[in-house]
């Protein structure tokens, strides 16, 4: 999405970018619960005494044991290459923002000698060290805690950021006087601080350092993670259509 964006012409080829990249995710989705029911009436149909107990390790399993094996090498060989680009795009995109978004604007006018492409190769390594590090405390905390699992970890975060996303692009698309720069970036700040108080972040990793949680009050409620994305959205909307835009940017 963030390539898409970037290489737009204009903003209404961006928006219509970003709406084309949601609808396009529904038949990739379609795909993976058709491939999750049809391994389940499969199953059904010929039970396996040594089928695995957790959902994540069935598809796995069948592809090991059931799919003949030149179509086994190629349906892992496809995992491997599909997880490959995702990383390289992820990688380009975080390197491509932080040099648009803040080298370029804030650092190299300081430079001498500013190189937008050594400053996006560096970004790619420190990134590519993030993202390391993100994976690995992922696998500890699910090695660690058995009941946990992966789907629900990885929709959790997006559930942190993806509202505040959302909300700013419905306020930009929805409205034509309110929001701003300054008003947007308050607007992300305080859906991501909702989000993380309605589900319990900070008593989450008070208790994987070993710490006792915060105390919480009754009337607080705890929401689940498919719902970060809902309260997300609407605190940034509602709070970023406080702003309006500065008078000589709107007569622009």
């Amino acid at each position: 999405m963030v390539q898409r964006m970037l290489t737009a012409k204009n903003p209404a080829r961006s928006r219509l970018a970003l709406v084309g990249s949601g609808l396009a995710d529904i038949p990739i989705v379609l795909a993976f619960l058709g491939i999750g029911i049809l391994l389940w009436v499969h199953y059904q149909h010929d039970p396996d005494p040594n089928l695995p107990t957790r959902n994540a390790h069935v598809f796995a399993y069948y592809i090991l044991h059931e799919l003949p094996p030149g179509f086994r090498g190629l349906l892992i060989a496809g995992i491997f290459a599909t997880a490959m680009g995702s990383l390289s795009t992820a990688l380009n995109a975080l390197a491509t923002s932080w040099v648009r978004d803040w080298y370029e604007p804030f650092l190299a006018p300081r430079f001498k000698s500013p190189d937008s492409l050594r400053a996006a190769r560096w970004a790619t390594v420190a990134f590519s060290g993030l993202l390391v590090l993100i994976g690995a405390t992922t696998a500890w905390v699910v090695i660690t805690n058995p009941t946990s699992r992966i789907l629900p970890i990885v929709l959790g975060i997006f559930g942190y950021t993806y509202g505040s996303l959302l909300g700013v692009f419905l306020l930009g698309a929805l409205t034509k006087t309110r929001g701003s720069d300054r008003g947007n970036l308050v607007a992300m700040v305080a859906g991501f601080l909702a989000v993380a108080i309605l589900s319990g972040l900070p008593s989450d990793l008070l208790k994987l350092c070993g710490l006792p949680p915060l105390p919480r009050p009754d009337w607080l409620p705890l929401i689940a993670f498919p719902w970060r994305i809902t309260f997300g959205t609407l605190v940034t909307f509602f709070v970023g259509y406080l702003f309006r835009p500065k008078a000589d940017s709107m007569q622009s």
